[in-house]
């Protein structure tokens, strides 16, 4: 498993949805998104690789990651007023995307 490859295309696929979910403040969620992946990298990582390994349920791997989530601090959407409701969308979605890419990757 190539894991940089990986974090490039939930970047990717992040960038996109921040579009989609927050419009005008795309750059403060991106931002927000890449320092969420830095802070989770090496636990990702390790999930991941126990997931290809089978020695973690994808249940398992998906209940880890959403419960990352309150690590996704979202600082730069704050500043810049994003309601919190946007804000909540948008830490769902990435959620979702990383999960989805990561499951995409296992045969």
């Amino acid at each position: 498993m190539d894991f940089d490859a990986l974090l490039r295309e939930i970047e990717r696929e992040v960038a996109a949805a921040a579009r989609d979910v927050v419009g005008s403040h795309a750059r403060a969620a991106v931002k927000d998104s890449r320092e969420f992946l830095l802070r989770i990298r090496a636990d990702l990582e390790r999930w991941a690789r126990m997931l290809a390994d089978g020695r973690m349920s994808g249940e398992d791997f998906r209940s880890l990651v959403e419960g990352s989530k309150g690590v996704a601090e979202m600082h730069a959407l704050r500043r810049r007023g994003e309601a919190q409701a946007a804000i909540g969308r948008f830490q769902d979605r990435v959620i979702a995307i990383i999960i989805d890419r990561v499951f995409a990757l296992i045969p």
